[in-house]
């Protein structure tokens, strides 16, 4: 390689290279090694999966550190959303930093304390570190902090998708702010994602202040062979009473992944754990040689390390998984990607998707499995009769087709995180004053919407909470609950943690289990594809100490679903009113979607009556206009249920209709409607604020007025 990027790179980097036998540096990469090493400001990388973007953002940068390192202190961040993440980039760092001294470090809750000395000790090179990590390093270790990340020239956040209208996401840019507060005042930001559904509030997120640069490049590759089939199941009356999935699905998903590597994602992790035993019965039983795992993220570290190790190192295994395997751990030549279930969204979908065909002229391969209960005769449920899943993963993959991805939301007034932010810079700094913490934080910092007198209201809260006490010269300390909070391992993350006990055979660690859904001593569950039965509970060192057991059931693991996007609801609605046909939908898909649409056109649509003097409205909305159209119906009195697509009001059609009518003057008032939404505590550390900065919260964030008037203008 002699071309002008190759050439700016140290030559400890081009003997690397050569030693790898790279004959060619990609376009992505030629364009960040000249915009990292001869441009400034921020650069966002948007290319597929296995397009080389981690290369392409630390070849320039670790050359660069090679030729000129910062003295005493680290000069690059890597930034993950998982550890695991991490690990892989740590292992892909290390080689590539062989042959030029660059010394590469992790920051993490698995990483041994005597490692993270070392860095403190002697700070250099690269540090991959999580935001939750960050936080922890600059609030336990401020003076070292400042010394450590006083160079720091560049911050490499990769998944940036996976922080894009987050509380994570608004936490990590209020650290980044934080840190280039401590002298790293040049700090370049390099983002890299495969799934971007607006690289305008992409762009928004990496200029960190004013007038800051930010370079993009998006490499569009040529179409890639996907090759998609969608399959549909009916339930029988067995599998809805014993919330299964039907043996036909079961054994169809073994028969797929019979021949190399698979990934399987489902819809929880007590599906991921039935599914994976299912299949392992089958493929035993029928004696054929893939095995079946389980990954999900309430299993030990040991435990999800050795299912990844498994999978770069065998071909004949299949890994039914929760998210933990959306995002980009190398886990080899991946064959298959299946699907249980309408997926969480289109973004997610494009993005496990892009986990198989990674090798060039390799098609990607994806199937999804979706059971439905049998709803052909007219006395079904009626909105079983619609097969909602169905639809809805039809939906999203025709989105997926036309190369749509959702767009982040963007929070405005997050003050959950803000208190956090406040509480970690307070503590960073030993205290504060009021109007330098607003202008750090909000001003000039992360939170830029939060105006002086809101960030009153909420100091004077925090103040009534102990959280804050001010000193006589002003000077805002922790106070005693302040304290508490900030000493908690719950603290440094931005996002709510759920208590949980671990479970462990002998000395081994087999996974974790909320303690407001723990099995009781005698009990038998799955966890990790095996089933296990409670032998003991030990309170002292909350564990659950279990045997291997037959007959165990999935056990409750707590968590929200996604958020659906308007666009895939109003997808939904066209596919129900409309007769097109799709190829990649099998037979059984294709008569269920024909029965669903004889359905709609039975019903009085967006309303379905359910008898019982109830009617389900659908209004094939997203999902905070749907939470708005909730607040609506609140306002006048009626207290509506739901699921995913659909508000359940405890009235028949003519006065569900009439009531939705009289409700929707509501709009027009969004305080009044904020006022009705419930639960309001929903972020982290809302418990700490009172109501009326709950209301504020929600007003300016968890509501969609635009969404809820189009969606009743449809309906009329």
């Amino acid at each position: 390689m002699t071309d002008t990027p190759y050439s700016l790179l140290a030559p400890g980097i081009q003997r690397k290279l050569y030693d790898m036998e790279w004959s060619e540096l990609r376009p992505l990469q030629k364009c960040a090694i000249e915009a990292v090493l001869k441009g400034t400001g921020h650069v966002l990388l948007a290319a597929s999966t296995a397009a080389g973007k981690t290369e392409a953002a630390f070849l320039p940068i670790v050359s660069q550190l090679s030729e000129n390192p910062p003295e005493g202190s680290v000069g690059a961040l890597a930034i993950g959303p998982l550890r695991a993440l991490l690990d892989d980039q740590f292992r892909r760092l290390e080689d590539l930093c062989t042959r030029i001294e660059v010394p590469v470090h992790r920051w993490h809750g698995d990483v041994a304390a005597q490692k993270k000395h070392v860095v403190l000790e002697r700070p250099g090179g690269v540090l991959l570190i999580t935001p939750e990590s960050l936080e922890s390093l600059l609030v336990n270790h401020p003076g070292r902090a400042r010394a450590v990340l006083a160079r720091l020239r560049f911050a490499v956040i990769d998944e940036l998708h996976a922080f894009l209208g987050t509380e994570r996401g608004r936490q990590l840019l209020s650290l980044l702010h934080r840190v280039r507060r401590l002298g790293a005042g040049d700090l370049r930001l390099v983002g890299l994602s495969a799934t971007l559904g607006d690289l305008g509030k992409a762009r928004d997120f990496l200029a960190l202040s004013p007038g800051d640069g930010v370079t993009v490049f998006e490499e569009k590759t040529g179409e890639r062979e996907l090759l998609f089939r969608l399959h549909a199941y009916e339930k029988g009356d067995d599998d809805v009473r014993e919330k299964r999935l039907p043996q036909a699905l079961l054994g169809d998903l073994v028969d797929h992944c019979r021949n190399g590597r698979s990934l399987v994602f489902a819809s929880s992790r007590a599906q991921v754990e039935t599914a994976a035993a299912a299949c392992s019965g089958i493929a035993e039983k029928a004696g054929l040689p893939v095995r079946f795992h389980a990954h999900h993220g309430s299993l030990a570290r040991e435990i999800r390390g050795e299912v990844e190790e498994a999978l770069r190192a065998r071909s004949d295994l299949a890994v039914l998984c929760s998210s933990t395997l959306e995002l980009g751990i190398d886990v080899g030549k991946v064959r298959l990607v299946g699907q249980i279930g309408a997926p969480p969204s289109v973004a997610s979908l494009v993005q496990r998707t892009g986990r198989s065909g990674r090798r060039k002229g390799e098609p990607a391969r994806l199937r999804i499995y979706v059971a439905e209960s049998a709803a052909s005769t007219e006395d079904a449920a009626p909105l079983d009769r619609l097969h909602l899943e169905l639809v809805e993963a039809i939906a999203a993959s025709t989105l997926l087709l036309e190369g749509w991805i959702e767009p982040p939301t963007t929070a405005t007034c997050d003050l959950s995180t803000l208190t956090q932010q406040i509480v970690g810079l307070v503590a960073q700094e030993g205290g504060g004053k009021p109007d330098v913490l607003h202008r750090e934080l909000c001003a000039e910092g992360a939170f830029p919407d939060i105006e002086v007198s809101l960030f009153a209201s909420l100091l004077r809260c925090l103040g009534k909470a102990e959280i804050l006490e001010q000193m006589g010269s002003g000077d805002l300390i922790l106070g005693r609950e302040g304290e508490r909070l900030r000493t908690s391992l719950d603290f440094y993350g931005a996002f709510s943690s759920t208590r949980e006990l671990a479970v462990r055979h002998g000395p081994r660690l087999i996974g974790f289990l909320p303690v407001a859904v723990s099995p009781a001593p005698g009990e038998t569950f799955l966890l990790a594809g095996k089933s296990w039965r409670v032998a003991a509970l030990d309170e002292e060192g909350a564990a659950l100490l279990v045997v291997p057991a037959p007959g165990g059931a999935a056990p409750v693991f707590l968590g929200g679903g996604a958020e659906m996007h308007g666009r895939v609801a109003r997808r939904m609605r066209e596919l129900l009113e409309g007769e097109a046909t799709f190829s990649f939908v099998d037979d059984t898909g294709a008569r269920l979607l024909e029965e669903a649409r004889d359905a709609c056109r039975s019903f009085p649509l967006p309303l379905v009556p359910l008898g019982d003097e109830r009617t389900a409205w659908l209004p094939f909305t997203g999902s905070r206009a749907m939470e708005t159209l909730r607040a609506m119906l609140a306002a006048s009195g009626w207290m509506a249920t739901g699921r995913r697509a659909a508000l359940i009001l405890p009235l028949p059609e003519g006065r569900a209709r009439k009531a939705i009518d009289d409700a929707a003057e509501h709009l027009g008032d969004p305080a009044r409607l904020a006022a009705h939404v419930r639960p309001r505590r929903r972020r982290k550390h809302d418990p700490l604020l009172d109501d009326e900065l709950l209301v504020i919260s929600i007003e300016r964030d968890g509501l969609d007025l635009e969404g809820a008037r189009e969606a009743l203008e449809i309906r009329q």
